[in-house]
């Protein structure tokens, strides 16, 4: 048996099939294991990361290190199209359980508040959200008027038994102890009350659309859910599933992935008071592994092309910090490569490093040498990337990576 740090969230076995391990890195002042190690456990089937950190480390991080407060992403609380096209979708399952526009909710992990804006102008009156990081909170507040305590989802800052409906929108595959947010949640929730999660869908991350392992090596993802390890969780802690559906969230046709949402209610019977079953199934290491050959075929390829500019040690330039880049900095080769500049537009990446290596603001690629190479290591905004270089009439070679 494998010696662990974590043992399963679902089912707290210690018994583990290590699937992967990868060497992810991240922003040089953050704290996050760079080694990053998926495992299955072989008593439930689950899939998680076994990490070193523990409650204390990941709420630091979120307040302190996660950049939500300054991109656009699935989790950062946004109001770009993508994320209305997902809010609608909630909301239209909240429709199809006839959930009140008068319920009291509350947003846990509301980033900048994007979705609880959204709410309101659909009509629900009693809306607010619950945010680690108080740039965020503050964000929300100036930008869209509603009220976000300071907290997390581990303590919620809110009184018994006060709120309809709590929603968690990609929070739960953050999560080290399941059961303890889940335990918040029952004593914050009403006796009817329901709860809203949405996650990853780890048994469909070989249609996602990005780039190579993009949703094994997103290091702060240390769950990976499937529809019968999510109810199987939430059916534990005494919630019983109302509905659960599989969807996508996308931006464009080179950003998507899949997600779960789910509506859940306080089972009458309340937690199980006799040792609870957990039968295992095997269907999420099945898809899981499937993703991991078929990631490492088409990783090779890109692998293979980044050597080969390695090798011509051509000045490099790598543009787009976010989660992409941080798989393919390693796994790809791009750090053997002669790196000259990593770009990125966000101000609040220009002021930080990776791997000793500064970042620059686009206008870095003005004055480059003809014979140059620029790696695109971003999908959300590649076609704006593009757009830049054919303005500044860039004359070097460009390859996308994602």
């Amino acid at each position: 048996m494998k010696a662990i740090n974590r043992n399963c969230p679902i089912c707290y076995t210690e018994q583990v099939l290590e699937l992967i391990e990868l060497d992810v890195y991240d922003f040089d002042d953050v704290s996050l294991d760079e080694d990053l190690i998926i495992v299955a456990c072989e008593n439930c089937g689950m899939i998680y990361n076994d990490i070193h950190a523990n409650d204390d480390d990941l709420d630091s991080y979120y307040e302190n290190d996660a950049v939500y407060d300054s991109v656009q992403g699935i989790g950062s609380g946004g109001t770009v199209q993508w994320d209305i096209d997902r809010y609608t979708g909630y909301i239209e399952l909240f429709d199809s359980i006839s959930i009140r526009r008068d319920i009291s909710l509350v947003d846990v992990g509301c980033a900048k508040g994007g979705f609880l804006a959204y709410l309101k102008q659909n009509g629900f009156t009693d809306v607010s959200g619950v945010e680690i990081n108080p740039r965020c909170a503050q964000y929300a507040l100036s930008n869209y008027f509603v009220k976000v305590d300071i907290g997390t989802a581990n303590k919620l800052p809110l009184p018994s038994s006060s709120k309809d409906l709590i929603t968690y929108n990609h929070v739960f595959e953050h999560v080290n102890d399941l059961y303890r947010v889940l335990k918040e949640a029952d004593r914050v929730l009403s006796e009817d009350g329901l709860l809203f999660i949405d996650v990853p869908d780890g048994s469909r991350y070989g249609e996602c659309s990005i780039s190579n392992f993009y949703m094994a090596s997103i290091q702060e993802h240390i769950n990976h859910f499937d529809i019968y390890h999510l109810k199987m969780a939430l059916k534990f802690a005494g919630f019983d599933c109302v509905k659960c559906t599989q969807q996508f969230a996308s931006s464009t046709s080179r950003f998507v992935f899949p997600t779960i949402s789910g509506l859940f209610k306080k089972s009458a019977t309340g937690r199980p008071s006799q040792p609870f079953e957990f039968k295992y199934n095997g269907e999420l290491i099945n898809s899981y592994v499937k993703y991991i050959d078929d990631s490492n075929i088409a990783l090779n390829k890109t692998h293979q092309l980044v050597s080969e500019i390695a090798r011509s040690n051509k000045s490099v330039y790598i543009w787009g910090l976010g989660l992409e880049f941080f798989g393919l900095y390693s796994m790809a080769g791009l750090k053997e490569c002669n790196i000259k500049k990593l770009i990125d537009k966000n101000v609040n990446k220009q002021s930080r490093k990776v791997d000793g290596l500064e970042v620059a603001s686009p206008e870095a690629l003005l004055n480059v040498p003809e014979n140059s190479v620029v790696f695109l290591t971003s999908a959300q905004h590649q076609h704006d990337m593009l757009d830049y270089l054919k303005s500044i009439r860039f004359k070097g070679e460009v390859f996308s990576l994602c």
